[in-house]
């Protein structure tokens, strides 16, 4: 399933993007998810004591351009949000599976979550502060 995402990815994102549902849909995502990580024993932690609204809306505008919505994020830097966080590559596979169950509750297809997860899965390097693909 995987390699059908990336050999649809190829196509662009902005295909994504609309079977997403667009920014509604997104928002709605970003809604599934953070009701998800806040029951996640795995990850919460990381979200305890911390402004979640205004994470959930940074996380929105970033996803919505990296989905193939319009070019919007003006945020930090993901290394420099993330250097002294302390993920590890468990915590972000917390994170996509949270993704999918979230998706997959809004009806989208298999082939819709496999494209989200490829194209969340470059964002790890930079989240675990390293360069890309180690």
């Amino acid at each position: 399933r995987m390699e059908l995402a990336k050999k649809n990815m190829e196509k662009g994102k902005d295909g994504l993007f609309k079977r997403m549902g667009g920014e509604e849909g997104i928002s709605t995502f970003m809604d599934r998810i953070y009701d998800l990580i806040q029951v996640d024993n795995r990850i919460k932690s990381f979200f305890q004591g911390k402004n979640c609204q205004a994470i959930k809306e940074g996380q929105r505008v970033y996803l919505t351009e990296l989905l193939g919505g319009p070019k919007i994020y003006k945020g930090k830097d993901l290394v420099d949000i993330h250097k002294t966080v302390g993920l590890s590559d468990y915590h972000f596979d917390c994170f996509l599976s949270n993704a999918e169950k979230a998706l997959s509750g809004l009806g989208l297809e298999d082939e819709t979550i496999d494209e989200v997860a490829v194209t969340l899965e470059p964002v790890r390097a930079a989240l675990m502060n390293r360069a890309q693909g180690l």
